[in-house]
């Protein structure tokens, strides 16, 4: 094992929770990367848990053995404030990029969860590629309909940082998945009653200075009205003989958009907390669950208690 020196070259480039371009930490294969910093949402106001958690889709993921567990200070954390991420230790590991989660976890106002992937190049991998552009929105007006959308895969210019040299391209392979989730058995699981899915091209030669299009087409089944956060995982084997993978948050929407008529769509049902009844009949609380399609959901049964009231 060789022992470097802690890197403090490393910058962020997008805001925690905002699934945007990746922050890419850069590592020796048995180096120590003594902190990295994370802003806050400025906009939450209740305290933010941060923990972290392997790509369970990668086989090869060194996070949480060949690369130590990331601890978090403070955790919690009450925004504005800024997050520092310690201690990186690789031992071993083989050279490569790869991905991990960064979860957000706020209890109040109402339980959110938010998840941002970070890409941990180890070893000084210099021929990568990346997604260009923000993040990508599919839209549909209604339950059963088909969206579509598109976003580009580029790799350097430059013939040292390319994925693969001009004439030698090497293949890049995308999967569509379900969002990240803490837990590896339902972690890229994709949401049941998703209809047919398809990503064109699923795979793709790449080399120096070219930019691929993706063109990504989504049904919506039999999903109900809602936001459903979906992960495109882009992998492959630069020219170097080492793994590159990028993991690409998109979100699609089903009849969320305004219309010139009021009314109420139900997404989902939540465990609920009240917290004042007023003479006007009117309630305040907040959710202190998740969301589920289902109201027969045994997550809800807690709340299907009936109880009694005082009247005043």
């Amino acid at each position: 094992m060789s022992t470097r020196r802690p890197r403090t070259d490393v910058t962020p480039v997008a805001t925690l929770g905002i699934a945007r371009r990746a922050l890419v930490l850069t590592l020796g294969t048995g180096a120590v990367l003594a902190s990295a910093s994370r802003r806050v949402l400025s906009g939450a106001v209740a305290a933010v848990t941060p923990t972290a958690f392997a790509d369970y889709g990668d086989p090869t993921s060194p996070y949480g053995t060949t690369l130590s567990p990331i601890t978090f200070t403070p955790t919690p954390a009450t925004p504005p404030t800024t997050i520092t991420w310690a201690t990186f230790n690789t031992t071993a590991s083989p050279a490569g990029i790869h991905t991990i989660w960064i979860q957000g976890h706020s209890p109040s106002p109402y339980l959110t969860d938010h998840y941002y992937p970070v890409a941990i190049n180890i070893g000084g991998v210099l021929r990568d590629f990346a997604p260009t552009g923000a993040g990508l929105l599919v839209s549909i007006p209604t339950t059963g309909a088909t969206g579509t959308g598109s976003f580009s895969i580029g790799t350097s210019g430059n013939g040292s940082q390319a994925f693969a040299p001009t004439g030698s391209p090497q293949t890049v392979t995308l999967t569509l998945e379900g969002p990240p989730n803490a837990d590896p058995a339902v972690s890229g699981v994709l949401p049941t009653g998703l209809g047919a899915t398809s990503l064109t091209p699923s795979s793709f030669p790449l080399s120096k200075g070219i930019t691929q299009t993706i063109n990504v087409s989504i049904n919506g089944g039999s999903l109900v009205p809602g936001e459903y956060p979906l992960t495109i995982r882009a992998t492959g084997t630069n020219s170097d003989g080492q793994t590159v993978t990028r993991l690409i948050p998109i979100v699609f929407d089903i009849a969320t958009g305004s219309s010139g008529t009021q009314y109420v769509d139900v997404t989902g049902f939540a465990l609920f907390r009240i917290t004042n009844i007023d003479t006007s009949n009117s309630i305040d609380g907040y959710a202190i669950s998740g969301m589920y399609t289902d109201p027969n959901d045994p997550a809800l049964r807690r709340g299907q208690v009936a109880r009694l009231v005082p009247w005043n």
